[in-house]
């Protein structure tokens, strides 16, 4: 497999062994339902497309209301929300995700990282910040860790 900077961040970072963890594909309880919802349309690919290759189905938006409209016909287990969204903040989708939805896990996804939004984002009752551009591993191992818990 050759190194596609479309699914993987940086050139120094090697494409991992075939065997490790990063290329199997996921297990039966890590397979769910995703939402992405970003405004940046190469995000919403590049994750869709690692996810869908691990077993999950996908479905991303960089509509707010879309997302909220997908949630309420689709049960998705997992949404990861971009911070900045046009029209909405998304502190303010993933609140309104986790209220209306409260079996879902929520992830942000920021171009920054401050103690004050990694603090709005518990708040809220998201269970983890990714900070742009992140690396797919970290996404990987955020995955893995929302398998062990339930979300509320």
């Amino acid at each position: 497999m050759k190194y596609d900077p479309a699914i993987h961040d940086a050139p120094t970072q090697p494409l991992p062994p075939k065997d490790s963890r990063a290329s199997r594909e996921v297990s039966s309880t890590q397979a769910r339902d995703v939402v992405v919802v970003d405004h940046d349309p190469e995000v919403q690919t590049r994750v869709a497309r690692t996810l869908t290759e691990r077993g999950s189905r996908v479905v991303a938006t960089s509509s707010p209301d879309a997302a909220l409209t997908l949630m309420s016909q689709w049960n998705a287990g997992l949404v990861l929300v971009s911070e900045a969204l046009p029209g909405q903040s998304g502190l303010e989708l993933a609140r309104k995700i986790r209220e209306d939805h409260p079996a879902a896990q929520v992830v942000l996804m920021a171009t920054n990282e401050s103690a004050e939004l990694r603090a709005s984002a518990m708040i809220v009752g998201a269970i983890g910040l990714l900070v742009k551009p992140f690396n797919l591993q970290a996404l990987f191992d955020l995955l893995d860790l929302s398998a062990l818990s339930p979300a509320e």
